[in-house]
This record gives C-alpha cells, structure tokens and sequence, in this order.
C-alpha cells in the first residue's frame, strides 16, 4: 500500500497561523502525529482525508506544547468562580474518551473529532459474520 506524504511546507501552506513556528517543531510534531494516525493509504479515510487528519493532529500537538511552554494549559473547565470567598466549580470532562477530552481542548481537536466521527467510525466487518474488526 502506498503511503501519504506530509511536510511542513504544505502544513503551513494549509495552516498559515502556524508559518512563524520552525519547521523542526512542526515536523516533530507532525512525526508524533503519525504515530496516532497512519501515513498508510487504506481504510476509511481517502489520502486528503488522511493528510488532513495528520495535519489537524499536528495543530492539536503544537498547540498543547504552546500552551505548556506558557504554563496556560487548562485541563478542566471552570464553569463559575466567586473572588471573594474564594469559590470555584469546575465542569466535569464533557468526553466519553481522554483522547476525546485532549482533541476537544482546541478548534483543530473538534475538527480532526468530526472528520473522525464522520469518515472513520462505522465499524469494519470481514466476511459474512458481523465481527468488529479493529
């Protein structure tokens, strides 16, 4: 099977917001990337949809080491907070998955969800039996 090629050049070329981040940090991410979604061709999802889900994942991972190199990384939602007296409430995590939770953290998690949710979720089945096929 032949494999999708990504790169930092057409990442940015995709996502222009990221054009100021070095491209070895792009890369490394993209590398992290591929490591949750295969470069292999095949299964539900087309080679754009492939490569846009690497692309979508880069951006989740840039982001979350953005926002840990600033010390602004949140892992839960504040639904109120009350300054005097000190009260906060925290809303529980709204996902059904940590993974789910961790895309759910930035736009381009919600986007790579939905393309997931979209193209990649019905179950697979081999021969006449109605074994799911992981």
């Amino acid at each position: 099977m032949a494999a999708v090629v990504v790169s930092p050049a057409d990442f940015k070329d995709k996502f222009p917001e990221f054009a100021v981040v070095a491209d070895a940090a792009v890369q490394s991410a993209m590398t992290m990337a591929t490591m949750y979604i295969s470069q292999v061709s095949g299964g539900r999802l087309n080679d754009e949809q492939r490569i846009m889900a690497i692309y979508l994942l880069t951006a989740v991972i840039l982001l979350g080491n953005a926002k840990t190199a600033s010390g602004k990384f949140d892992a839960t939602l504040v639904g109120s907070a009350t300054i005097d007296k000190v009260s906060i409430t925290a809303i529980p995590p709204i996902a059904s998955t940590t993974f789910a939770q961790w895309l759910s953290g930035s736009i381009y998690g919600k986007m790579l969800l939905a393309l997931l949710d979209l193209k990649a979720s019905a179950p697979m089945y081999m021969g006449g039996s109605r074994t799911r096929v992981l």
